[in-house]
This record gives structure tokens, C-alpha cells and sequence, in this order.
């Protein structure tokens, strides 16, 4: 088994005060600078960060001034958390070789990595340096994209990534799948704190989904703006000398004014026991019939309960007997739901993640805002 502490040692020897001098290993063979960099790279792409370290320490016996060799190790650096010594690192390969553009890239991608004050002015500059050196470099664009994203410019990152899937080079695929992220989250639209937070987790939990609600949907105005008569009583309840409703699993919880709001507009239920579940996770299916619930709560349509039974869908594994039928042709009907468009099912069963929650609710807004 490697030892980490063993790597800091290696690392140690080779940074001294400016890079001046390259770490001295004792062996009676020449070796190849070149040589003991492929192999490093080699090593590092297997996971191999104490055997990569020993093979860049080499390169540097052999060549002092080798900046890409300074700049891998910033960023075995970088990965193990040691984020002083890796700026360090890449800032000694940058004063090696200014015009390395590889040192440049590295340089930008530790301080998207690391995040310190000013990281994203430092990151891009290092970034547009290198496409200076080097105007054709995928790399360096990936990066600088990755940069914009990092930095909450979606519009940036997105025309970056546009740039690199037409040039269909090396990055063309991870630009792809990275451009269906950056535009599903434009889609999505965070605007709230709560949203910033939730938006990128794979699965999101009833906690999460009454918070998104009422922070990012702002659930009680739009009820109030359009179904003043449901939201007046509501607020009469509250007013009114009736205790309020005791959720017995929910106190000290994080989103714990948002689930009680969410229960008091009767938009998510609680248990018999009176518990919440606030930590379960939320389905797709489970999502359908809450949102169900929550177009019938501003528009005051009680008649949408019922509206689809009897009819066809065109979802293979939705059954006109399945208990969210009509609330899943309801989505459907409305465009805040999407099925699958490869399989023609509308996956139930599988959970629902931050993204599609928040695309869902910023299509149940556009409905009422629209007056339809």
C-alpha cells in the first residue's frame, strides 16, 4: 500500500525558493527527461499519484527547467488537497516557461479546482494566455469553459462548449455532454438561495421539494394572486386561535417554515403519525402528484382531480388503472413533465434530481404566469 506522506517528501526536495534548483536523485544511470514524464502521465492516468511523483521527479534531475513536470506535480498537489503547495507548483512552471501553454492550462484548471480569492480572474487569465500561445487548443477552451460554469456564467460556458462540439476534436464528446448540463441548468434557472443549493443534487428529497416550492416557485403568492379564496383561508387558520399543526419529524430540520408552509397550503401531505419523511427521496411519479396538487391549489380547478380518467396515454408503463394516472397525463397534457422520448415511458419509479425538479417548477410558472 503507498504512503502518502512518503509523496509529500519526494515533492518536498524538489521546490526550493523560486524553482532554482531541480531535487537531486542519486542514480548512476542517465535517464531521459522526456522519458520519465511519459511514464509520470502514464502513472497519473492509472491513479498511480506517489508512482507518477517519483517519475516527474526524474524528469526534473534530468532537465531543471522542465515546466510541465512542476506543473503534474502541482496538480497531484491540488488533488490530495494541498492547495497552497500546488499553486505554488504551477506558479514555478509558469515562471520556467511562460510559453507553455500545457503549464498555462494547468495553471488555470488548479485555481478552478481550488477556488481562492480572485481564482476565476487568475484562471482565466492563465486560460486566455494559453489559447494565445496556442489558438487551436481544445484543451485550453474546455477549461476555459469549465471556468465560466464554475463561476455561475452559463451563457459563456455554454458558447464555449458550442465552439468545441463544432470543431468536433478530441473534446468534442466531453463537450457535449457537458453542454447538455450547462443548458438544462439555464433551464432550470435557480433564483434563490435554496435553489443555488439544490440544483445540482442527483436526487432530491420531500424536504428539498417543499423548500423548492415555496422559495423558488413562490407557491403562497402565486395562490394568493390567483385563488385568493383557498390562500385567505389558509391564512385565517393562522390568524385564528387554532393550534398549529404539530409535524412531529421536522423541528431543527433545515427546510422545516418551508414543510410547514407546504402543508399548510395542502399541497404535501403529512402521515397519519404526523410525520413528514422529510429525508425520503422523491420519485418522479411522487413529483407528478404533488405538482398535481399544486396547479389545483392555485387555480382552484378542482375539476383537474379527474380530468384525464378514462383516457389514453401514450406512456408504455402507465396503466389507466396506476394510481397518479390522471396526474401524470396531467404533466404530460401541461409540458411541466416530459417522458422519456427514447424508451416512451415516463420512469415512475426512478427518482428525480435537482435539474428536472427546478425545469418542472419553472414550467408550472410559465403556465399561470400566462394566464393559461
Amino acid at each position: 500500500m503507498y504512503r502518502w506522506p512518503i509523496m509529500i517528501l519526494l515533492l518536498g526536495f524538489i521546490f526550493v525558493i523560486h524553482c532554482a534548483h531541480a531535487p537531486q536523485i542519486s542514480e548512476p544511470i542517465a535517464i531521459s527527461a522526456e522519458d520519465e514524464f511519459r511514464r509520470g502521465k502514464a502513472s497519473l492516468d492509472q491513479g498511480d499519484w506517489e508512482r507518477a511523483a517519483v517519475c516527474f521527479n526524474r524528469a526534473l534531475k534530468a532537465n531543471p527547467n522542465y515546466s510541465e513536470a512542476y506543473a503534474e506535480l502541482a496538480y497531484i498537489l491540488a488533488l490530495r488537497n494541498h492547495p497552497e503547495k500546488a499553486i505554488d507548483y504551477v506558479n514555478c512552471a509558469v515562471r520556467k516557461n511562460e510559453r507553455s501553454a500545457a503549464s498555462q492550462i494547468m495553471k488555470g484548471r488548479i485555481f478552478i479546482m481550488i477556488q481562492p480569492a480572485l481564482w476565476f480572474e487568475n484562471a482565466q487569465h492563465a486560460l486566455n494566455r494559453a489559447i494565445e500561445l496556442d489558438p487551436s487548443n481544445q484543451e485550453a477552451l474546455y477549461y476555459q469553459a469549465e471556468a465560466y460554469l464554475q463561476h455561475q456564467n452559463l451563457p459563456e460556458s455554454a458558447a464555449a462548449l458550442k465552439q468545441l462540439v463544432e470543431r468536433q476534436g478530441a473534446y468534442a464528446e466531453a463537450a457535449s455532454a457537458r453542454l447538455d448540463y450547462v443548458e438544462a441548468k439555464i433551464k432550470a434557472s435557480p433564483r434563490s438561495e435554496v435553489g443555488d443549493k439544490l440544483v445540482d443534487l442527483k436526487v432530491i428529497t420531500r424536504a428539498d421539494l417543499a423548500a423548492l416550492l415555496v422559495a423558488e416557485l413562490g407557491l403562497h403568492h402565486l395562490i394568493n394572486r390567483r385563488n385568493p379564496n383557498a390562500y385567505n383561508q389558509t391564512t385565517r387558520q393562522k390568524l385564528s386561535n387554532a393550534p398549529v399543526l404539530h409535524i412531529r419529524d421536522i423541528a431543527g430540520h433545515w427546510a422545516e417554515d418551508y414543510i410547514q408552509e407546504i402543508v399548510e397550503l395542502q399541497v404535501m401531505d403529512i402521515f397519519p403519525d404526523h410525520s413528514f419523511h422529510p429525508q425520503e427521496t422523491v420519485s418522479r411519479v411522487q413529483m407528478a402528484m404533488t405538482l398535481q396538487q399544486a396547479v389545483i391549489s392555485i387555480s382552484g380547478d378542482l375539476s383537474l382531480d379527474t380530468a384525464y380518467i378514462g383516457k389514453s396515454t401514450s406512456f408504455v408503463d402507465l396503466k389507466p388503472t396506476h394510481y397518479a394516472f390522471n396526474a401524470v397525463c396531467l404533466m404530460d397534457e401541461k409540458g411541466i413533465m416530459q417522458g422519456n422520448p427514447l424508451t416512451g415511458e415516463f420512469d415512475l419509479n426512478s427518482p428525480i434530481n435537482g435539474i428536472d425538479a427546478l425545469i418542472s417548477i419553472r414550467a408550472l410558472e410559465r403556465i399561470f404566469n400566462s394566464n393559461r
